[in-house]
């Protein structure tokens, strides 16, 4: 991946989504349980959905930029009990935890990030006085949720999980564009992406570098 400058390598991302999904696993995340990503396109994002596969759960990606209502109604949809989100909306997110007695949503668990934290030395020292703290991306965390640099840090190395993954498994909840009414979660399992994969690499396989 290149992100900001900054290059990780397939074995860099397996070594991260290893010690993610095994973070997931100690914070009691089970097979086929919802996660929800509330993130942009950043490295966090791929890591987190490798890692969520990896511990045999269903990633639902959701766009943080939606209303506190529409995220009540899709967190609620998809059954999700945990949630990975960008620093910059988490005061938003931590609202609609189950702990703060609001019981609009199942939120059991809240992970935060920066998204400094892929960035390379120079740029994110330039964003850390300059911009997170004008942006909204500097956050302070209740104690019952965790960053997800610190989970990284402390599961690095962890023993890879063994746990199976099967191709008619669930992998991913994605909502539709709602044209038809309040948007609907459609699920989609680990062998139709892989159906979609090769169907567009055979679609544009005279243009494409594997």
């Amino acid at each position: 991946m290149i992100f900001k400058g900054t290059r990780i390598a397939y074995s860099e991302l397996e070594r991260l989504s290893d010690a993610f999904s095994a973070a997931l696993v100690a914070l009691g995340v089970k097979k086929g349980d919802r996660v929800a990503l509330l993130l942009p396109n950043c490295p966090q994002f791929v890591i987190a959905q490798l890692a969520i596969w990896k511990a045999s759960a269903i990633a639902v990606p959701i766009n943080p930029l939606y209303t506190e209502d529409e995220l009540v109604h899709m967190l609620n949809e998809s059954g999700a009990e945990t949630a990975v989100v960008l620093s910059r909306f988490y005061t938003k997110v931590q609202g609609l935890h189950s702990h703060n007695g609001s019981g609009r949503t199942n939120l059991k668990r809240v992970i935060a990030t920066n998204i400094k934290v892929f960035f390379p030395p120079l740029l994110r020292f330039l964003f850390t006085i300059l911009m997170e703290r004008k942006e909204g991306h500097r956050a302070v965390l209740y104690s019952e949720d965790f960053w997800m640099k610190d989970l990284l840090n402390q599961y690095d190395g962890a023993p890879k999980l063994n746990i199976k993954v099967d191709p008619e498994d669930p992998a991913l909840l994605l909502f539709t564009g709602g044209t038809t009414g309040t948007p609907k979660a459609a699920l989609t399992t680990h062998a139709g992406l892989l159906a979609a994969g090769m169907q567009l690499n055979t679609w544009f396989g005279e243009i494409l570098i594997d």
